[in-house]
């Protein structure tokens, strides 16, 4: 069987926004986290994973973690975070990288399995009140990325959820900006619902939040 190996890429770029900007709960001067899931087994209890490799510029800095599975419902390769409040260049500045994602739960209707190879996002917030963030996804299959990716881009996947009737919402460069020049950006996330629209849980890969260095 052929099975088409994409990968995807993107930037956002945030400056302070004027008084009557949309606001949301970003907030963060410098975290970041390799992934999370809550995704149920076969028995319908979710078991929450994660965050993996969480890091902060105001606590762990450098942070790993191994390889990680529930075994038939997700599992994550690999992982490493760097989060640094950097007081000689005026940045907080924020890495994380992981070698691998996959989701075995969710089954597309073209029976393969939504997963990825290495992805890497990465963000700073400057002194000028600029934010900056950037991802990279590799050898993606189970979903087609969009082209362009813009802002929360979504693709709809129909399949099956442990053999029953169910569907993915899979959301490329999710973004969430506050008034202030904050950021935040996941490079992937997936969101489960059932064949009646009902959540049933998601998965998330290589999130990442910024704010102006101050």
């Amino acid at each position: 069987m052929f099975i088409r190996r994409i990968g995807v890429t993107g930037a956002v770029v945030v400056a302070v926004l004027g008084v009557g900007a949309p606001a949301y709960a970003v907030g963060e001067d410098g975290v970041g986290n390799a992934g999370v899931a809550q995704v149920p087994a076969s028995n319908g209890q979710a078991t929450p994973l994660g965050p993996l490799a969480e890091c902060d510029v105001y606590g762990e800095n450098e942070v790993s973690s191994g390889a990680v599975r529930q075994t038939g419902v997700v599992r994550y390769g690999e992982a490493t975070a760097s989060c640094v409040h950097d007081e000689d260049v005026e940045k907080n500045l924020v890495k994380v990288k992981g070698d691998s994602f996959q989701l075995d739960a969710f089954v597309t209707a073209n029976r393969q399995r939504i997963r990825t190879g290495e992805y890497e996002v990465s963000c700073e917030g400057t002194a000028t009140g600029t934010t900056y963030a950037q991802f990279t996804i590799r050898n993606i299959r189970g979903v087609t990325p969009p082209k362009p990716i813009e802002e929360n881009s979504a693709v709809w996947v129909n399949g099956t959820l442990h053999g029953a009737a169910a569907k993915a919402k899979v959301v490329f460069r999710e973004t969430l900006k506050d008034g202030s020049g904050g950021l935040d950006l996941t490079a992937m996330h997936v969101y489960l619902y059932g064949a009646d629209d009902s959540p049933r849980g998601h998965a998330a890969i290589g999130r990442v939040s910024c704010s102006p260095f101050a």
